[in-house]
């Protein structure tokens, strides 16, 4: 254990001190603070702490809503430090443009003579982008022809000639020109004469036998001809029909009234004869009424039940009246208005019809309308006319079943049941079945209607019409209806001859009344233009007035004529069938003293 050498004491080196860095934490790791070392012996000096991870800190990502052009992204999340993505935005698909309606801009109007223009533009609803326009040329309207309607010059009022101009512009086309006033009018009418002796009257299917002293029109016999063809157009039915009548003319007699202030008498017809009353050779309305029965009876001599044989019968009549209404409307003063044959077709109580069957009504007399059994016949010829199209067919069909002359019957009155099997023979098993439900639905089909004379240029009236005034141009008894007119000339002058020279009256106090608000101007027997008024309901002297015109268009209600020493048309015994309410006429039913039946209106009470 000699020491040889010995060993002498170094001194220390002392530490080579080398600094450890800190570590920061992060969102997910832990750190380290900063620390110290020995870089030669490694002896830790200052030891590093370790610091705590610090946690996320999380962001929203805010959606991004989609557009019509761009897409969008859905609400998402991440880490604002770390950018660590929590929650992905989703994309969202481009929206697309929604169109609107077309919309039209800078619009220029094309008028009559330039074009116009407009652009039409389409744009999104959503984002208002304008998605497409497109300019559209409009060309000119050119004028939109209106007709200035000619004026007819008057003698006391210049005229137009016919014009036309633009309405929308208001450029006149074409100028009416003036046209002077007119001279005097220059206007005939026929007028007539008193036989002297029986005279007989041959027509197409008539021949009537006039006593003397009995006022006859001067073309009576134009008239009838053209009245008869006129029947049996709408009948379908005719004169020279059926073996025993064929080439047979109807006989009239025409019978001279005796009393002093009428002309008019009963009338009543066969297959071959009809008797008239010397009144109605001026008011062709009983002739026609007559004439359609014997048309009906010439068809196989038959005589029916009254419902059958006056309900066809007037209902011919009443066709009549229709087609003279609009086909020659100057001749409905000779046959009446539609609203003539309203007497014969009222029916006042429809239940108390509807209470028995149609068979019932064959042996039963109807009380419910102003004239029977006329009534039921009418509005059942009117259902056989409007459902089958013919109202006489069953009269033809029967014929051919069981003809007049083989019958054995010794009578010339069909049976009942035999007339019940003619309309089922022509019409079928139900036609009396269906006739009520029809009727309940056409009911107002038998109201008065309006008179339209517009197509009439001249009218002639005769002061028989109902028994002496001249009022026949009335539309009935339904005062609500009234006359259209336009231009009409009314000529009093053989009315006036009638009453002078035929019946030796006085009619120097001869007034017009008329019901309407109506131009009228009053001429002489020389067409010379008297005066003119506008009455309304106001007399208006006739003396040495011959003719009148009812000037321009309009319409009336009434329109009559008094003053001389005949007022037949003051109705006796009258007898009040609908009473008058606060607002509705009523009406009366009664006989006036030549034995004529009418109606006469009653006033509306007025409100209490």
């Amino acid at each position: 254990n000699e020491v040889l050498v010995a060993q002498e004491e170094v001194a220390a080196l002392g530490h080579t001190e080398v600094i450890d860095e800190a570590i920061d934490p992060t969102c997910i790791t832990n750190g380290l603070t900063e620390g110290k070392h020995c870089s030669v012996c490694n002896e830790v000096l200052v030891a590093q702490e370790e610091v705590a991870a610090l946690g996320h800190t999380e962001v929203v990502d805010a959606a991004v809503a989609a557009t019509c052009t761009t897409a969008g992204k859905t609400e998402g999340k991440h880490c604002s430090v770390c950018k660590e993505i929590f929650i992905f935005q989703e994309p969202v698909p481009v929206l697309g443009h929604t169109e609107s309606d077309v919309s039209f801009e800078n619009v220029t109007e094309a008028d009559c003579l330039s074009s116009g223009s407009y652009d039409k533009v389409i744009y999104c609803l959503t984002c208002k982008e304008e998605l497409s326009r497109e300019s559209v040329i409009v060309e000119a309207l050119g004028h939109n022809e209106v007709t200035d309607q000619a004026i007819a010059p008057t003698s006391f009022i210049e005229g137009l000639t016919e014009g036309k101009h633009c309405s929308a512009c208001g450029l006149v086309l074409i100028a009416q020109e003036r046209l002077p006033i007119v001279p005097p009018v220059e206007i005939s009418f026929s007028s007539g004469s008193v036989t002297s002796v029986t005279t007989v009257v041959e027509t197409d299917y008539l021949v009537l036998t006039v006593p003397a002293n009995v006022y006859i029109m001067d073309d009576l016999v134009e008239k009838i001809n053209c009245i008869t063809a006129i029947m049996e157009t709408v009948s379908g039915l005719s004169f020279d029909s059926g073996s025993v009548y064929a080439n047979d003319p109807v006989k009239v007699s025409v019978e001279k009234m005796t009393h002093t202030e009428s002309e008019f008498g009963p009338a009543y017809a066969s297959a071959s004869e009809v008797l008239i009353s010397s009144g109605d050779l001026v008011d062709l309305f009983a002739l026609v009424h007559e004439c359609s029965h014997s048309l009906q009876y010439r068809q196989s001599g038959w005589f029916y039940t009254t419902w059958a044989m006056e309900g066809i019968s007037t209902y011919t009549t009443h066709k009549t009246q229709w087609y003279i209404q609009q086909n020659c409307p100057e001749m409905i003063p000779l046959v009446g208005t539609v609203n003539l044959s309203s007497w014969n077709y009222f029916i006042w109580d429809f239940d108390k019809l509807y209470e028995h069957p149609m068979e019932y009504w064959m042996e039963n007399v109807f009380e419910y309308g102003p004239n029977q059994s006329y009534s039921i016949g009418f509005v059942f010829a009117n259902y056989l006319d409007d459902i089958y199209g013919d109202y006489t067919k069953w009269i033809i069909e029967y014929e051919k079943y069981n003809p007049y002359y083989l019958s054995t019957l010794g009578t010339d009155m069909l049976p009942i049941e035999e007339q019940i099997k003619a309309f089922k023979m022509a019409y079928g098993e139900d036609v009396f079945d269906n006739f009520y439900p029809w009727l309940k639905g056409h009911e107002d089909l038998f109201a008065a209607r309006t008179v339209d004379l517009r197509d009439a240029d001249r009218v002639q009236l005769y002061p028989m019409f109902y028994a002496g005034q001249i009022e026949y141009v009335m539309p009935g008894t339904d005062y609500e209806k009234g006359v259209l007119f336009s231009d009409l000339y009314i000529d009093f002058s053989a009315g006036k001859q009638y009453f002078t020279e035929y019946k030796g009256k006085d009619i120097s106090g001869m007034e017009l009344i008329i019901d309407g608000d109506v131009l009228i101007e009053l001429y002489d027997e020389q067409g010379r233009l008297l005066r003119v008024e506008r009455p309304w309901d106001e007399s208006v002297s006739l003396d040495g007035v011959s003719f009148i015109k009812l000037v321009g268009e309009g319409m009336f209600h009434s329109l009559r004529v008094k003053g001389f020493d005949a007022h037949l048309h003051d109705y006796l015994d009258l007898i009040t069938i609908k009473e008058p309410t606060c607002t509705e006429k009523g009406l009366q039913q009664g006989t006036c003293v030549c034995g004529q039946v009418g109606l006469v209106p009653l006033a509306a009470l007025g409100t209490c």
